[in-house]
């Protein structure tokens, strides 16, 4: 640990330490502050000394204001940015809940379980293959009891780890 000598405050480096010693002296903190007024106000930003274009506009008079989106026009930013167009899109690397969601949007959920046909109102997205890819028929939905007996079956074969799918945990 390195300290300053003028105001006790404590580095790591004896490098940090050297340049925070540097604002103990007047002349230097001076010429940084007006360094910094020249920088952010001066000759040298370039929208320096140029008016906005809407200075002085009523609230009123600006172009959007009051203004909103029609039903079209939402409907049709949302379907830009859908799926791969979006940019937070993982595609087959997106975690277990994100699956899950997409499945549940894609898939249309019927009122009766898929195995035993009994009529639930709580059905899970159940996958078959283990696989946990983004194919709609490798999803099936099933009441929680049959949903959990399959799982019982096949959990040898895989297993989430940490939100992440870990193909054969037996290898």
């Amino acid at each position: 640990m390195f300290r300053c000598e003028i105001c006790t405050k404590e580095y790591t480096t004896k490098q940090g330490k050297s340049s925070h010693k540097r604002w103990h002296n007047k002349e230097f903190r001076t010429k940084m502050v007006e360094k910094s007024k020249i920088n952010n106000t001066g000759s040298k930003n370039p929208m320096y000394g140029k008016i906005p274009w809407n200075k002085g506009l009523a609230k009123e008079k600006q172009p959007f204001y009051g203004k909103k989106h029609n039903d079209r026009v939402k409907n049709k930013i949302a379907s830009a940015q859908l799926g791969e167009k979006n940019h937070q899109w993982k595609g087959n690397e997106a975690g277990y809940q994100a699956i899950h969601i997409w499945i549940r949007s894609q898939l249309t959920k019927p009122e009766r379980c898929q195995k035993c046909y009994k009529k639930k109102s709580d059905l899970d997205c159940c996958n078959i293959s283990g696989e946990y890819k983004r194919t709609l028929d490798d999803w099936q939905y099933l009441c929680r009891s049959c949903h959990t007996k399959y799982d019982k079956r096949h959990s040898s074969k895989r297993k989430i780890k940490r939100g992440k799918f870990v193909e054969d945990c037996h290898n």
